[in-house]
């Protein structure tokens, strides 16, 4: 393998172990990945497990600069996630209560409709009964 197919592997094994990513967390990658290309460029044989011995586990990586930020940061991201959810989850609830009330109305409106013509037939047949 060449050296980018590596530098790339590692990368992308680190981030797989993010599940989402802020601006923080892009910077740190991108800082990581321009470490292990400067590491790659001043090696000349290069292989996973020399990247995994100099920069870590990609799965530890993680954990560690996980682990170095503040718990408040840690939770304000999670509840701006939370927030995130419930905003999506009660919008959808609204579209579908909407059309719900939309189509029930087409459908009251449909019936009435059949029903006027119905009642109107009625009365144009009687009316020539009489005559």
């Amino acid at each position: 393998m060449t050296k980018d197919k590596i530098t790339d592997e590692y990368i992308k094994a680190v981030q797989k172990q993010f599940k989402h990513y802020h601006a923080a967390d892009t910077r740190f990658i991108s800082d990581l990945k321009n470490a292990v290309i400067s590491y790659a460029a001043q090696q000349d044989s290069l292989d996973y497990e020399q990247l995994v011995s100099q920069f870590g586990d990609p799965q530890e990586l993680v954990n560690d600069y996980f682990s170095e930020q503040s718990i408040d940061k840690q939770k304000r991201s999670l509840r701006f996630s939370r927030n995130v959810k419930i905003t999506c989850t009660i919008v959808i609830l609204i579209v579908l209560g909407c059309t719900g009330i939309f189509f029930y109305t087409l459908n009251h409106l449909a019936q009435e409709e059949k029903n006027a013509f119905i009642h109107r037939e009625i009365i144009i047949l009687k009316e020539d009964d009489t005559q």
